[in-house]
């Protein structure tokens, strides 16, 4: 488990690993492939925030959120 479940007293988890995850497929499966012109183009692009579960237009993940993301991964 990557991930822990119960509370860490830690930073509050804004998106779950699939939402994530779901922004990290866009970067192959749009014309974007790289993760800062992603991120800057998330708020403008409705299907995208759709695609990856993104609700609300002015919370999109942060290019310092997702690198943590991949480097949890690997």
């Amino acid at each position: 488990a990557c991930w822990p479940h119960g509370r860490t007293g830690g930073r509050h988890r804004e998106h779950p690993a699939a939402q994530l995850f779901r922004v990290h497929l866009l970067c192959l499966l749009s014309p974007v492939h790289s993760v800062n012109l992603l991120v800057k183009m998330l708020p403008e692009q409705r299907a995208w925030r759709k695609f990856a579960g993104l609700r609300c237009q002015s919370r999109v993940p942060d290019v310092r959120r997702l690198h943590e993301f991949r480097g949890r991964v690997r």
